[in-house]
């Protein structure tokens, strides 16, 4: 069997393939590895939107008028600032979201103080 080289032949065509699939499932490792590493940038920026837009609504409840407000929340996965315009009950927010990676995300809403409620959603450039 081996008298012309085939035993070597077999073993070298075995071991290519083999390469070969350890190669294409290494790729596809690293592919779900960076996947989920968006994956996790992205719930980490809504939770920080979520975070931001309920602690602007509490300071907004504490403070009786708003024309012009401007700041900035830290939190530990990243910072979001904030700016408020408008009269006393209908006020226009735009939050812009910088995660700890870089990451940036602009939110621009309105809220009305006297019903409490948010209209008008945008997400992404503003």
């Amino acid at each position: 069997m081996n008298e012309r080289g085939f035993s070597l032949f077999l073993v070298l065509m075995i071991l290519s393939l083999s390469s070969m699939l350890f190669i294409h499932f290494l790729v596809l490792y690293e592919n779900e590895k960076r996947f989920l590493e968006m994956e996790q940038d992205q719930y980490r920026m809504e939770q920080l939107i979520f975070n931001g837009v309920v602690e602007i609504q509490k300071q907004i409840d504490e403070v009786e008028q708003v024309t012009l407000m401007k700041g900035e929340l830290s939190y530990l996965e990243g910072v979001v600032k904030y700016e408020i315009e408008g009269s006393n009950s209908n006020m226009e927010i735009i939050l812009e979201v910088i995660t700890i990676r870089s990451r940036q995300k602009r939110v621009k809403y309105n809220y009305d103080k006297n019903t409490k409620n948010i209209s008008g959603w945008i997400e992404g450039n503003i």
